[in-house]
């Protein structure tokens, strides 16, 4: 081993030397070999795995370059027991199987952006120790695309908390006492097929889709199967006081009628006071046959707001909506029983086919529908002529599929302190951000933290208690849909 770690070194240096022009490719075949590769490598980078199994994998402080990723991919059979990102960008992780080694597997990423997963395979094993993915508050763009989730650990397969995330095009399944998706900061989980989130004796309230705080959000063309023990397969409510704001559910298909599914799409609790319910919501366009006493659902402090502010429901069709009327604005939706909240809204059979699908007989659905619907339906065909009610547009053709929105940085643009005797004014003015946060340190020690939702571009004040003496750290935080930055200000003591 130690004369193929050396020349792994060679290798690397070699490829690397001053004036090369061509990336590397590197092959590894032990923990110990993949461990000097991370340490050597480049912009343009390429390392492989083969077959076999791996420690878990610690990533620090590397960057792929402006134009180049470092990738880490794997032969079939290379599996790893966890990965740890930390300070890197444009780090690719592909064709990975991902397996507990006695612990859980976790995949963790923080203080980094740009980093994608893609082709990856987890299992937690069934009745195993389980896997998951934590995005950390300070993990921004972090893409998981094409890959598959099963026996996660309880209570998600992927947390993530931080900005501009992709979630697309996975299989979540065997969700045991698992939940696949915990969101709280903010981005784009679309094209994903979740089925089975079923108990397995740890009491987990099992839904597909979590929102707990953060956005915007945009939930679009998932596949929803059975679940039980949870409240929604798509569930939004604020936890811990956080703030969910700018979502937008569409094109999605909810199914199941596993006992104990009561609701389909889940919009803030009786519970949560109007000041903490999901603002800015708009659900259109979805199919939700699933809902055994409402398809969808909204907190009742809805009732107590503007009009204006309400969720917007608009060309949604399903089984039943039922009571809510004096939550919602409603435009353009069918359902087979229940109320009709507007002048738009019947209440009628859809006639879907047992998949979701509008038929022929669709004549409540077909060309009906409010022209604000999706250019694309729940397969990325074109609406065609008048939008149809529903996530499938009934004869829909291949549409073409528009580039994704490129997002501004945020920027602080301005950070000014005023310390007092035993206070500390801390006043921000932010660009292209949807929220920022203060931390007071002392000695590395954390005093006080607060944050602030939504923009900051007029400037916001926020005040602090703070020690008479002694040098602090202010750390100042921003988000935004195009990632994260941080400024770090050393404050003496007022003499």
């Amino acid at each position: 081993m130690r004369h193929a770690l050396v020349a792994a070194l060679i290798l690397l240096a070699a490829a690397w030397a001053p004036g090369t022009a061509v990336a590397a490719t590197v092959r590894v075949t032990t923990s110990a070999e993949l461990t000097a590769a991370l340490a050597a490598a480049a912009p343009g980078t390429t390392i492989v795995l083969a077959a076999g199994a791996y420690a878990p994998v610690t990533i620090g402080g590397r960057s792929g370059g402006p134009a180049s990723d470092i990738s880490l991919t794997g032969e079939p059979g290379a599996t790893i027991a966890g990965m740890s990102i930390t300070g890197g960008q444009r780090i690719a992780v592909s064709n990975l199987a991902i397996k507990p080694a006695g612990a859980p597997a976790l995949v963790s990423v923080a203080s980094s952006s740009a980093i994608s997963f893609t082709g990856v395979q987890l299992d937690g094993g069934a009745g195993g120790a389980g896997a998951s993915f934590e995005l950390d508050d300070s993990a921004s763009g972090v893409l998981i695309a094409n890959s598959t989730f099963l026996h996660c650990t309880s209570p998600y397969c992927i947390k993530a908390a931080g900005p501009g995330v992709v979630i697309q095009g996975n299989t979540f399944d065997s969700l045991d006492d698992t939940d696949a998706v915990h969101g709280f900061g903010s981005g784009t989980i679309r094209g994903n097929h979740m089925d089975h989130a079923l108990p397995h004796g740890n009491g987990n309230h099992n839904d597909f889709i979590q929102i707990g705080g953060g956005g915007p959000w945009t939930i679009d063309a998932n596949w929803f199967g059975v679940r039980t023990n949870g409240a929604a397969s798509i569930w939004l409510d604020p936890i811990n006081g956080g703030l969910i704001h700018d979502v937008v559910i569409s094109n999605n298909i909810v199914t199941g009628h596993y006992t104990g599914q009561y609701v389909g799409i889940f919009i803030g609790g009786d519970g949560t006071s109007a000041a903490l319910l999901p603002r800015n919501v708009t659900l259109i366009n979805n199919t939700v046959i699933s809902g055994l006493s409402n398809s969808l659902r909204f907190g009742q402090n809805y009732a107590s707001m503007p009009v204006d502010q309400r969720p917007l429901v608009v060309n949604n069709t399903g089984e039943r909506l039922v009571g809510m009327c004096g939550r919602i604005r409603t435009s353009h939706n069918v359902f087979a029983v229940g109320d009709a909240c507007s002048p738009t809204d019947v209440i009628g059979n859809p006639h879907l086919d047992a998949n979701g699908a509008p038929t022929a007989a669709s004549a409540l659905l077909i060309n009906r529908g409010d022209p604000s619907a999706p250019a694309l339906d729940f397969y990325g065909y074109a609406r065609v002529g008048a939008p149809d009610i529903g996530a499938i547009e009934f004869g829909g053709t291949p549409g073409v599929v528009a580039p994704p929105k490129v997002h501004a940085k945020p920027r602080l643009v301005a950070v000014k302190l005023r310390r007092g005797v035993r206070t500390l004014l801390v006043r921000v003015r932010t660009a292209n951000s949807t929220r920022f946060t203060v931390t007071v340190l002392r000695k590395g020690r954390i005093l006080a933290k607060a944050a602030h939702p939504g923009s900051a571009r007029h400037g916001i004040a926020i005040g602090f208690a703070a020690p008479r003496h002694g040098v602090l750290t202010v750390r100042v935080r921003a988000y935004g849909p195009g990632g994260a930055v941080v400024r770090l200000i050393a404050v003496k003591a007022r003499p």
